[in-house]
């Protein structure tokens, strides 16, 4: 049973973090900071991104050792 809950956990992680252009998109849209244009805000929200996918990966491997 662990085995198909640690397999479901990481379908679940990839169905998410693989509509990274579409959540991107829609926060930009969502997003206005006054100092930033919408291209310096879409590279923060990519950056904020890349520590979002490697914290998801890493809070899979720490509930599949449990």
């Amino acid at each position: 049973m662990q085995k198909l809950m640690g397999i479901i956990k990481k379908i679940g992680a990839k169905m998410i973090l693989g509509k990274k252009d579409q959540i991107i998109t829609a926060l930009n849209a969502k997003l206005d900071l006054p100092f930033l244009n919408e291209k310096d805000e879409k590279e923060l929200l990519e950056g904020i991104w890349e520590t979002i996918e490697e914290v998801v990966g890493e809070a899979i491997q720490l509930t599949d050792k449990k």
